[in-house]
């Protein structure tokens, strides 16, 4: 095995390892296409970079979008691996807005709302079935 085919796949198995580590944008990478369905071939077309630029990206650390230079964050690792640093921080906020709502406790069942509106429904169904009982319904008068 030739030294530049030995070097990618080790890049490729590092990357493949810091998809379990938050820290590293692997996590973000392997996320998105989790989301999305994407192969590493239509991920790379999505950041308009090169698929075999995807493991060093994966081991590039993940800028912190709460952080004041994620901006310059994003456009440095995008510029270091020929990608689109636009896309990639769409890819960020992307992944880390659905972590976020994954995180997120489900909001409380407010059940006399609830009931309210089961019986609001249940009321209506009984006009409905009182009008076609009544045979005198939908006619004017003579």
């Amino acid at each position: 095995m030739a030294e530049a085919e030995r070097d990618r796949a080790l890049l490729a198995r590092a990357s493949l390892r810091a998809a379990d580590r938050p820290f590293f944008l692997a996590s973000a990478l392997a996320g998105f296409q989790a989301l999305r369905g994407m192969t590493d071939e239509q991920l790379a077309t999505f950041l308009g970079c090169a698929p075999g630029a995807l493991a060093e990206l994966g081991l590039c650390r993940r800028p912190d979008p709460a952080g004041s230079t994620f901006r310059a964050d994003v456009e440095r690792v995008a510029a270091h691996v020929g990608a689109a640093s636009e896309q990639l921080a769409r890819l960020l906020r992307e992944v880390n807005s659905v972590a976020a709502l994954r995180r997120a406790p489900s909001a409380p069942i407010d059940r006399g709302a609830l009931l309210a509106a089961r019986d609001r429904l249940d009321a209506a169904a009984r006009k409905d079935e009182q009008r076609d009982d009544d045979p005198n319904a939908g006619t004017s008068g003579p």
